[in-house]
């Protein structure tokens, strides 16, 4: 399973890597597999960096693989004269689910098809793709890498002569 996470760091030497391992507040263990983007703020003499990540959790079930290589969908925008509507742009990562799914897969705009109005409703047609998951291997890897990067080896024991 996929989802979209809000990563802070902090400092010059901080940094964000596709394959990078990080722990949720529950203590899970969640690879980034796509950086969405970034966002940085010096404040003084210190900066904090943001990025959007796309985060898989390892041995959870694909919920991709049920969605067809492009999909087109229809969002319904209500209108009112406060309302500042954002409709999708191409590029835009998306969560879309059945009526009777509680999460569901995200989804890469890859067109918008047309749009118009119904009344005051904006309903825009757009076209999407699946954003992959890796394969569990690939995972595995990543979190072996990063169970290796803090290991640390102590000097002990005794020598056999």
């Amino acid at each position: 399973m996929i989802y979209r996470y809000k990563l802070t760091r902090h400092g010059f030497n901080s940094k964000v890597e596709i394959g990078d391992v990080i722990t949720n507040g529950k203590g899970e263990k969640l690879v980034v597999i796509e950086i969405e983007s970034l966002y940085e703020q010096i404040v003084g003499q210190q900066t904090r960096l943001w990025a959007d990540v796309i985060v898989q959790k390892p041995n959870t079930p694909n919920v991709g693989y049920r969605y067809a290589d492009k999909v087109k969908y229809t969002n319904r925008y209500r209108i009112d004269q406060k309302a500042v509507v954002r409709p999708v742009k191409v590029g835009q990562i998306l969560t879309v689910c059945e009526a009777n799914e509680e999460k569901g897969a995200l989804v890469r705009v890859e067109e918008v098809v047309e749009y118009h109005h119904e009344f005051t409703d904006l309903i825009v047609t757009w076209v999407g793709t699946p954003v992959p998951e890796w394969d569990q291997r690939r995972i595995d890897e990543c979190i072996r890498a990063d169970r290796l990067a803090s290991f640390s080896v102590i000097d002990g024991g005794q020598q056999l002569l």
